[in-house]
């Protein structure tokens, strides 16, 4: 029965050691598939924040384009009123 036990125990603390190799090695992969899946999410999150960047972008030019068009406009306005009202005086 001695010698049993001899070799039990190296086997047993084998199996130990492995075991316990096998788990950290899982929880590594689990760790870097973690990292990978944040990263994907922060590339997604930083290309939407580009998207949404060139659409203010885009609006603040709209913007500023109908802003400009309006002060043509009203300055049209202006001139043709007081072109009316230099008629309607003769």
């Amino acid at each position: 029965m001695y010698p049993i036990r001899r070799f039990l125990w190296p086997v047993l603390l084998s199996f130990f050691v492995m075991a316990m190799f096998f788990v950290s090695s899982q929880e590594a992969v689990c760790a870097a598939d973690k990292t990978d899946d944040l990263d994907k999410q922060i590339k997604q999150q930083e290309q939407e924040y580009q998207k949404i960047q060139s659409q203010i972008s885009s609006t603040k030019k709209k913007i500023s384009d109908t802003a400009k068009k309006e002060a043509s406009v009203s300055q049209q306005i202006e001139e043709l009123s007081q072109k009316i009202s230099v008629t309607q005086q003769m």
